[in-house]
């Protein structure tokens, strides 16, 4: 039997595994969160998938970016709607 190093890198997630997860939305797609952050959400408050991230807690995680800001925000699945 062969001992397995938790150490080596084939145990950890790498990128093109990160598409293996359940995701709901894609990457491009535009989404509005469900609840704000810290404050009521507006209609104008549109993000962009930008990256797919392993689940924390059972949910699918997402990069999202809006054209509004300068940086990027990470936001669980059951946070996020998709903006039709």
């Amino acid at each position: 039997m062969k001992a397995t190093n938790l150490s080596e890198p084939h145990t950890r997630l790498k990128h093109g595994d990160r598409d293996s997860a359940v995701h709901l939305f894609k990457v491009g797609q535009s989404v509005r969160l469900k609840n704000g952050f810290e404050r009521p959400p507006r209609a104008a408050d549109v993000y962009r998938i930008t990256d797919k991230l392993p689940p924390s807690g059972g949910s699918p995680q997402y990069r999202i970016r809006s054209d509004n800001e300068r940086h990027e925000r990470m936001a669980t699945e059951d946070s996020l709607e998709a903006v039709l």
